[in-house]
C-alpha cells in the first residue's frame, strides 16, 4: 500500500522522510479507506517520527480524519454494534472526547480500543483527558499491558 503512494524513488525527498513532513503525512492519512488502515498509517507516522507525533499532526490531520472518514464503510453488525473497523461507536466518540485533539491520547486511546470494549471501558476513564492520558502510557514505559494492569479497574 506504501509502495502505491510513494514509489521507492520518491521515499526520501531533500529535508527528510516523507513521513517526517506534512505534505507527505497528509498524503499518506488521505489514502485511508477504512478506520482500520488509518490507524495502521497512524502508527507508521508515530514511528517514523521516533515514536512522537510531528508538531503539525493535529493541526493538520484532524481535517483530514473529518473529511476521510465519511468515505470509510458504515457496515454495522446487529450483534456486536460495532462498525466494520470493530470499534463500537460509543467507544469511537469517547476516544474523540477524551482525546481533546491531543495525537498522543488519540494513539493510546485508539490502541486500547483493539483490546476490546470491556477493557477500554475499565482502563479509559482511569487515564484522565487530552495530554495525561499519553503521560500515563509513558509512566507506564509505553507499555500497553502495564498500562491496562496499572489503570484497569
Amino acid at each position: 500500500m506504501f509502495e502505491k503512494i510513494f514509489p521507492p524513488s520518491s521515499k526520501k525527498q531533500e529535508g527528510g522522510s516523507l513521513l517526517t513532513r506534512e505534505e507527505g503525512v497528509v498524503a499518506l492519512m488521505e489514502s485511508s479507506k477504512s478506520q482500520k488502515e488509518w490507524e495502521l498509517n497512524k502508527e507508521k507516522v508515530y514511528k517514523a517520527n521516533g515514536n512522537v507525533f510531528p508538531l503539525f499532526y493535529e493541526k493538520s490531520i484532524r481535517a483530514v480524519y473529518n473529511r476521510v472518514k465519511t468515505s470509510w464503510p458504515k457496515e454495522r453488525s446487529p450483534e456486536t454494534q460495532e462498525d466494520g473497523a470493530g470499534v463500537d461507536s460509543q467507544i469511537e466518540k469517547d476516544v474523540t472526547e477524551r482525546s481533546k485533539g491531543n495525537p498522543g491520547a488519540m494513539f493510546v486511546l485508539s490502541e486500547l480500543t483493539n483490546k476490546g470494549s470491556e477493557i477500554y471501558n475499565s482502563v479509559a476513564p482511569n487515564l484522565g483527558t487530552g495530554p495525561e492520558v499519553f503521560e500515563k502510557f509513558e509512566e507506564c514505559g509505553k507499555n500497553f499491558d502495564a498500562l491496562i494492569e496499572k489503570f484497569g479497574k
